[in-house]
């Protein structure tokens, strides 16, 4: 089971809405079954779980390449059982020798992360973004990328802004955001997931002081993403990006979006830039 579980390894590694992880894994000799975890949602941030699928279609994605490493064809099939909507894909693997040769993308999947900070490194080149957008097509999907000053890119950040007001302001979408708050470190460490200070874009000093200090309120967190998404990410930004399907609320689209907003972040890190969804 050395292979399968080396799949299971890439798969925690993905993206996941608020670090929830929201998978289980059987595994066996000839592959990996992933099941969705409903239990580990956002609650009211999230209501029809399209973000929960987003991340389990990024873990799927993570151990499709990590197949290359072990040198077996793998086919990939999304919800295979139409009478558990939860079991979200099977990964079978072929004979040893059966597949390609390593993907150029594995080393950066332990690489790849949410970027929450400030961007400095200027106006993107065009080989840069030839270099995100570079992978094979997802059904249904489309990808579009455009400059932050654009008369698009403003208007972009003009409806970011206004969500995020709607959302910080909502009492009940800041509860269930907070809930996967880690402020104490024992709560990251025991627990294993979630945000902590030290992923939330401020320098490592003020994290540091920050965890001496009292947790923060849900109304205190809403205050500070506000600001944020105001002061640093839509200001410095070089470009915004939009993932497409004409079917939002399908699961194999959702999946299917998580998947590509995975690559797009495996091709950024690869091309030393960093992102956030």
């Amino acid at each position: 089971l050395v292979g399968p579980l080396k799949l299971v390894g890439a798969g925690v590694l993905a993206a996941s809405p608020h670090n929830t992880q929201p998978w289980a894994f059987a595994i066996g000799r000839f592959g990996v079954d992933i099941f969705e975890v409903p239990s580990r949602n956002l609650g009211t941030m999230d209501p029809f779980g399209r973000e929960r699928l987003a991340g389990l279609g990024a873990a799927i994605h993570n151990m499709a390449l990590a197949s290359t490493a072990l040198g077996r064809a793998a086919r990939v099939r999304l919800l295979p059982d139409p009478q558990n909507p939860a079991h979200v894909a099977r990964l079978i693997l072929g004979p040893d020798n059966s597949g390609p040769p390593p993907h150029p993308l594995l080393p950066f999947i332990a690489r790849r992360h949410t970027h929450r900070g400030p961007w400095r490194g200027g106006p993107l080149a065009e080989a840069k973004l030839a270099a995100v957008q570079n992978f094979p097509a997802f059904p249904g999907i489309r990808l579009v990328l455009f400059g932050a000053g654009t008369p698009l890119g403003q208007r972009f950040a003009a409806l970011t802004d206004e969500a995020t007001v709607a959302i910080t302001g909502d009492a009940a979408m800041m509860a269930d955001s907070h809930r996967w708050f880690r402020h104490e470190r024992r709560d990251a460490e025991r627990l294993m997931d979630g945000l902590t200070l030290a992923t939330s874009g401020v320098s490592p000093f003020l994290a540091t002081a920050g965890a001496l200090l009292p947790a923060q309120s849900a109304a205190d967190e809403g205050k500070y993403w506000l600001a944020s998404t105001r002061d640093t990410h839509l200001p410095t930004a070089s470009h915004f990006g939009l993932i497409l399907t004409p079917t939002p609320h399908d699961r194999r689209s959702a999946l299917l979006v998580g998947s590509a907003w995975q690559r797009i972040h495996l091709n950024a890190t690869a091309a030393g830039l960093v992102a956030q969804p």
